[in-house]
């Protein structure tokens, strides 16, 4: 979070509060600022200090964003408003006092209060920083000030004049410190956390209950043990984030310019049939958004070592689909649930409502939400926002576990396909499909006939049943399914089997000398040994490294291999799939064609390799019918989800006790919540860029930059929307509308004008056709140049180059535009 803070113009304030990378471009576009000659003084809260280098200014001005208030709009209870308001913090306007009387000293501590309670959330939001080293370090700081006070009431005290010891700031310097006192303990500091409205601390609730022996006076005794778990109330993380300022009013623009979207575009979990029919038929004439949930679990432990297993964790988060694409996918606006231990949920096969008893706090609260939503301010105006269930996510196994389903291996959960049809089957099969109005009968059934066990918590939802709201998950379907033992295959065959064969060291070679940098892949596909193909028969690879290495693979060997070979074509067939599914939008008419490329990959992976369909890959027979119901695949991958797991795991690894982990571990996530709401540090969205110089009047006259843009200033790096923006990195600049051909560019360097417009210089080359057995575009590099403003390309992925031996150059997408 530490580059999201904000500053105001210390040069001119008119000018307006800008990110803090902003600003410094800002600086030296529109004010001319010598940053290595003039001094800034600082303009924030009546503050006037100066500083003669940009760091100092820097870490300064981060401390004004530190101040922590009670958030606008948000209710707060009754008798923490009554403590707010008799020992009420000063907000962002507060001055310390007037320029003809000073700092009053009720001021000034008001001031200090704020200042340290900002340090201590600072340090507290740190996943790696445990509560015990907070406690450490404040009491450090204390003892710190006070052995300076005491030092110098000494020096005052051996004064020749005793009045000026009566008379001298001494006093009031000791009042202030009283102020760091109040944080002596962490009860008072969480307490004071509480008062401000932004600490929503987690809650305990019990899940169940256990027989543990215990040793009472020398005997054992049986005892009835309450298991328990933790849940954030989710009402109040919603009324706190939409009410920081900017957040409501982004996403309400996004959605209003989603719903303009041209028809027959999916772009969007709203543009589906499920929601849509939920809008429908019980959101009609409200104001309402979707809530995507995810549950998974997660190892604390070292995986490998004794304690494994015993303190795994079931974490479930969700977040607002509706936030714009360069914020859904950022961990900060993935907000924590629920935390409660897996082994309550598996500790007895025979207790059959253990699911009821874990999840249903969380369906009443989303109920609780559907039917009355939260109060947004928007302005003078007051606004009902409601929330509806999307959809559930998750890996196959922990959806088929949480919602009462068999086994992921052995039954389907969108439908009742047989285990030994779904090891054949390429197509879909509508009549299988499961419909609410079944599933009293499935139950009856028993599960290894229908493959549910039991009436599910989550058909308490009100407008959800899991036999209608499907979700699938292109990471472990792909990436850890689908693409994992199909690029085994493919690799093994041109190693060791075909007739053109690529040496193992020629692979591993190119793997090695790949541009990885300048073709914005950041997690390297590892390495393939001799072990991988001949023993262990399998790629050890993440699932983004392996979504890499199918992307690349073309470009690595498809000089050395003969592309008439059927194995190349199944390549080509796989290269399709993660094209299509990857797209951020599709054309509604281009998804029954889906189903007809997942058949053809099914029936030449079972003719070519001589196995069975993975139930992996029975999922994606339905992918077509999902995308119709929720739009772009992607919005439901579970990649940032489980990245979301790190904090978690950072905290667990700084803390040595493992008491009551679930409640440790959901603390420390809302106290980084509550430094998030205390700086108001809502949807980001400013210019992040690296270092940076004005161009001369010759150097923009040989750009050949329209005047429009003023002076210009050229900037190592940019940061925009998520994405990293460097010289040598290839983009799609356009599409060539007479005959559809992406046209593609080698940025050459990054401006910005004096309105903090991003362009893109770049070197031209011609499109020519496209390789279908490469599955990329041919290009000729030409020896022309021009510019394109960041904000209109019309993909923000980079595009990855590469020339092959012969000299030719091949560019591929991503994705599909």
């Amino acid at each position: 979070m530490e580059g999201n803070f904000k500053a105001t113009c210390p040069i001119q304030p008119k000018c307006g509060v800008f990110c803090i990378q902003t600003l410094k471009v800002h600086l030296g576009l529109c004010h001319k600022f010598d940053f290595e000659r003039q001094s800034l003084e600082c303009k924030e809260r009546g503050c006037s200090r100066c500083f003669k280098n940009w760091g100092d200014f820097r870490r300064h001005v981060q401390t004004h964003r530190l101040r922590v208030g009670k958030p606008s709009g948000v209710a707060v209870e009754s008798d923490v408003v009554e403590d707010l308001e008799s020992n009420s913090f000063p907000d962002d306007t507060t001055s310390l006092g007037s320029s003809e009387t000073g700092p009053s000293l009720d001021a000034v501590k008001l001031h200090m209060r704020q200042v340290f309670l900002g340090l201590v959330g600072k340090m507290y939001s740190v996943p790696k920083i445990p509560r015990s080293f907070v406690q450490n370090i404040v009491l450090d700081i204390i003892s710190l000030f006070e052995e300076s006070v005491a030092q110098v009431s000494n020096l005052s005290a051996s004064a020749e004049n005793i009045d000026f010891v009566e008379t001298s700031p001494l006093n009031s310097f000791k009042e202030i410190l009283s102020v760091l006192n109040e944080f002596r303990t962490e009860y008072r500091r969480l307490q004071i956390m509480q008062k401000t409205g932004n600490f929503i601390k987690p809650r305990p609730y019990t899940v169940g209950s256990e027989v543990k022996e215990k040793r009472v006076d020398g005997r054992i005794v049986k005892e009835l043990i309450p298991l328990t778990g933790q849940f954030v109330p989710i009402r109040k993380v919603l009324e706190c984030f939409f009410s920081m300022p900017g957040v409501f009013e982004e996403v309400m623009d996004y959605v209003n310019k989603l719903e303009n979207e041209t028809f027959g575009i999916l772009e969007h979990f709203i543009h589906g049939s499920l929601w849509k029919f939920k809008v429908t038929k019980f959101f009609p004439g409200k104001l309402v958004l979707p809530l995507l949930f995810y549950h998974d679990e997660c190892e604390i432990n070292n995986p490998l070592g004794s304690h494994a297993v015993i303190q795994k964790l079931g974490g479930t988060y969700f977040n607002c689909p509706c936030l714009p694409p360069e914020h859904r996918s950022k961990l900060a606006n993935i907000f924590l649930a629920m935390l409660t231990y897996a082994s309550d949920r598996k500790a007895s096969e025979c207790t059959t409502m253990r699911n009821a008893q874990i999840f249903r706090v969380l369906v009443n609260q989303i109920n609780d939400l559907q039917r009355h939503g939260i109060i947004i301010r928007n302005g003078s105006e007051v606004q009902t926002l409601y929330f509806g269930f999307g959809l559930l996510l998750g890996d196959n196994e922990g959806l088929n576990n949480c919602q009462d389903f068999a086994s992921a291996s052995s039954h389907c959960r969108i439908c009742r396909a047989s285990p030994a049809q779904i090891r054949v089957d390429e197509y879909e099969r509508p009549h299988l499909l499961r419909f609410e109005e079944d599933y009293e009968a499935d139950i009856r059934a028993g599960y290894k006939i229908s493959g549910i066990k039991r009436e599910s918590v989550w058909n308490e939802i009100e407008g959800h049943h899991i036999y209608s709201n499907f979700s699938v998950d292109l990471l472990h379907d792909l990436e850890e399914g689908t693409l994992k033992y199909g690029m085994f295959h493919v690799v093994n065959h041109f190693v060791n089997n075909a007739k053109r064969r690529v040496s193992l060291e020629i692979l591993n070679d190119r793997l090695k000398t790949f541009n990885y940098y300048d073709n914005g892949i950041s997690n390297k596909p590892q390495l393939i040994s001799d072990r991988d193909l001949n023993i262990e028969q399998r790629l050890k690879m993440s699932g983004s490294e392996m979504h890499n290495f199918t992307l690349i693979f073309a470009m690595l060997v498809g000089d050395l291999i003969n592309v008439a070979d059927k194995v190349w074509q199944y390549y080509i067939l796989l290269r399709k799939i993660v094209h299509f599914v990857y797209a951020p939008e599709v054309q509604t008419e281009s998804i029954d064609s889906f189903d007809h490329l997942i058949a053809s990959h099914h029936r030449l992976y079972k003719r070519l390799f001589k196995d069975t369909l993975k139930p992996k890959y029975h999922n994606l027979v339905h992918y077509a019918r999902i995308m119709k119901q929720s739009g772009p695949l992607s919005y439901l991958s579970t990649f940032r989800y489980e990245a979301r797991h790190k904090p978690i795991k950072e905290a667990a690894a700084a803390t040595a006790s493992r008491r009551d982990s679930a409640y440790t571990l959901a603390l420390k996530d809302q106290l980084a919540l509550c430094y998030r709401l205390s700086g108001n540090q809502g949807l980001t969205n400013n210019l992040q860029a690296g270092p940076s110089f004005i161009l001369s009047a010759e150097e923009q006259s040989d750009l050949c930059l329209p005047e429009k843009y003023g002076d210009v200033m050229e900037i190592a790096w940019v940061e925009f929307k998520g994405t990293r923006y460097h010289p040598n990195m290839c983009i799609c600049h356009s599409i060539d509308e007479s005959d559809g051909l992406p046209q593609f560019g080698r940025v050459e360097k990054i401006l910005c004008d004096d309105k903090l417009q991003v362009l893109l210089y770049y070197r031209n080359f011609t499109t020519l056709f496209l390789e279908y057995n490469l599955f990329a575009y041919a290009v000729q590099e030409e020896n022309s140049y021009d510019h394109v403003c960041l904000d209109v390309i019309p993909m923000y992925s980079p595009v990855m180059s590469r020339a092959m031996g012969d000299g030719d150059i091949f560019m591929t997408l991503k994705h599909a535009l």
